[in-house]
């Protein structure tokens, strides 16, 4: 009974960020080092407060975890992991874009930026892996919607003329 309760809990607890970057054309993704082990590679995430929205605490923990600006562009998806106490997290995971370096990242952890599979490869949960797995998806991926805008305007082109 407790068991269920603990692991059946779907209510979103913690906020996080997939953040991205464009270098010389190229996407790169942050991790930051666990809290509690600088060998482990995550995704900046935290509690959300009483006072805060999904998002509000997804922008609030990457600016403490990593010291950085960014902007939300859209949701991902929440991702679920179960801790050492049984108790289950819900993280609402946001792609965001960075703006800039604004302060030291109060948390003192270290940072490192790295292409789509390198950064895949180095996550340490599989649930944050499938997170920014789903990045990889066309609906993220700006080039396939300007794809598919262009090629509905030159079907629109091409059916008008025949």
């Amino acid at each position: 009974m407790l068991f269920n309760l603990l692991y059946n809990k779907s209510t979103v607890t913690h906020a996080g960020g997939v953040v991205y970057r464009i270098v010389n054309g190229n996407k790169e993704f942050l991790l930051v080092s666990a809290k509690r082990c600088s060998l482990i590679w995550v995704l900046p995430k935290g509690h959300i407060k009483l006072s805060e929205s999904e998002e509000q605490a997804a922008l609030r923990e990457v600016k403490e975890e990593s010291g950085l600006k960014v902007s939300i562009t859209e949701k991902i998806d929440n991702a679920e992991r179960m801790k050492w106490n049984l108790k289950k997290q819900v993280i609402a995971f946001y792609l965001m874009e960075f703006k800039s370096v604004i302060t030291e990242n109060r948390e003192n952890r270290k940072l490192i930026w790295l292409p789509f599979e390198k950064a895949l490869g180095k996550l340490f949960y599989t649930s944050q892996r499938k997170i920014l797995n789903q990045v990889s998806k066309p609906r993220f991926n700006i080039f396939y919607s300007i794809g598919i805008k262009i090629f509905h305007s030159l079907f629109k082109i091409f059916r008008g003329s025949s």
